[in-house]
């Protein structure tokens, strides 16, 4: 039995239903900000490749920044939205993510989804890097030497609610 279902044992006893994400939420895809314009200081911003190595589940400060005329063109993610990396060089890190807790928008790089929905962030972060997520997301990978999953495959992966 994985964690998620030891947990759902323990707090749900009647059982939860399954959704698929798409139904719960949606999606959009991040925009802007590449590797060249992160900062010190200035507007905060998530770059995919940070979601990997530098932030866990969760996340309510940024380690990167950037300038204020880049974060205006950039796509952002509002307090309580989810940013998924949707590449990755292998697959155990496709689609890792962290829930934006912060109290202002981000900025948001290329290669990611914004997921938005009325589900606790924490909740869908710790759901996305589950033993149930991996399973389900494998069918919905592309790619050989990147690889990468889309905001429909995504949006077809069940979670329970």
């Amino acid at each position: 039995m994985s964690r998620i279902e030891d947990l759902i044992a323990q707090h749900c006893p009647n059982g939860v239903e399954y959704e698929t994400l798409g139904e719960l939420g949606k999606f959009m895809r991040g925009g802007g900000p590449q590797k060249k314009h992160l900062l010190n200081l200035g507007k905060p911003c998530i770059h995919y490749g940070q979601i990997y190595t530098r932030y866990g589940l969760y996340t309510g400060e940024t380690f990167s920044f950037v300038a204020p005329e880049v974060f205006d063109s950039s796509r952002k993610a509002s307090p309580g939205d989810v940013i998924i990396a949707d590449t990755s060089e292998n697959d155990e890190d496709l689609a890792k993510s962290v829930a934006w807790v912060g109290n202002e928008e981000v900025a948001v790089s290329n290669h990611t989804l914004i997921y938005s929905s009325p589900l606790n962030p924490k909740y869908v972060s710790y759901f996305l890097s589950s033993h149930s997520f991996q399973k389900q997301k494998r069918r919905h990978i592309t790619g050989v030497k990147v690889r990468s999953i889309s905001e429909n495959g995504v949006s077809k992966i069940k979670i329970p609610v």
